[in-house]
């Protein structure tokens, strides 16, 4: 019976042992994965580090060094240019240029740069104070002055074409001989169709009621330089040149101080004879000493 009960104690304290070992093989085996999944969750943040300084250092790049972004803006550029390109060159086929200068001379005529110098001074000085220029050329008969005019007028146009504009403009350069109303009427005349002028911009200036043939010759002549002034106000640069000028009073009735707003950006080249009394009012002349 002793036997018995030994065995049965011992058969106990076996079974216990066994439990005890069972539970401690699973405590740890839950330890094991617990650590696992601790190290795992480590190595994912560690992989997640190098990610995150990749991106932080992909920002600080410069766009030079950033291909997308370098792309981006090549390509912007591209279609940007592509564009400009497009409706640059349209606009210069709509774009108007007209020169109509004095005739050169058929024979050699010595360069005139002692005189275009100081003329270049007064036009840029002249040029300051308003949007219109009116310079005049004054000097004896046969002194040159209409090739003067003409030489320095080129040199003007060289100028204007080397500017840089967006979208350039109309050039209207033109030539009116203004030695008599007859003169005038027909030069301004055809001028104004050169610049793009219909018949219908000149008579709508007679009036209401008014019939543009029945008006008087100045009256007519006024028409043409209105129309004139409206076109040459929408170009970009623009050179008039009256040559011989005998009636001044015309003249400063056109291009007064009042109306000088109204012409735009424009210079006006007037040539006449030596007037002492005039020229001893008139700071806007330049007088021609030798031929």
């Amino acid at each position: 019976m002793f036997h018995h009960c030994f065995k049965v104690q011992t058969w106990l304290r076996l079974r216990c042992a066994t439990g005890a070992g069972l539970r401690t093989r699973i405590c740890l085996r839950r330890i094991s994965q617990r650590e696992q999944v601790a190290t795992l969750s480590s190595t994912a943040a560690e992989s997640e580090k190098p990610k995150e300084t990749n991106e932080d250092n992909e920002e600080a790049k410069s766009w030079r060094e950033n291909p997308s972004l370098k792309y981006w803006v090549i390509g912007t550029l591209g279609i940007s240019g592509s564009i400009y390109y497009y409706v640059r060159k349209n606009h210069e086929k709509k774009r108007l240029v007209v020169k109509s200068f004095p005739l050169a001379p058929s024979h050699y005529v010595h360069p005139r740069e002692k005189e275009l110098t100081p003329l270049s001074s007064l036009h840029d000085q002249l040029k300051k104070s308003g949007s219109l220029t009116v310079l005049h050329i004054v000097g004896c008969p046969g002194s040159g002055k209409t090739q003067l005019v003409r030489a320095f007028a080129e040199r003007l146009v060289k100028e204007e074409e080397k500017r840089y504009h967006f979208l350039p403009g109309n050039l209207l350069y033109g030539t009116v001989n203004a030695s008599s109303i007859d003169s005038l009427l027909f030069d301004i005349k055809r001028f104004a169709i050169s610049i793009g002028c219909l018949e219908s911009d000149w008579k709508s200036k007679a009036g209401e009621g008014s019939q543009f043939n029945s008006l008087s010759r100045e009256e007519q002549l006024d028409c043409f330089v209105d129309a004139v002034r409206e076109k040459l106000l929408e170009s970009q640069a623009w050179i008039l040149i009256l040559e011989n000028v005998k009636d001044s009073e015309v003249v400063s009735r056109w291009f007064s101080s009042d109306s000088q707003k109204s012409w735009g950006n424009g210079t006006v080249l007037v040539t006449r004879e030596v007037n002492a009394t005039r020229d001893s009012l008139v700071n806007n002349g330049y007088n021609i000493s030798q031929g």
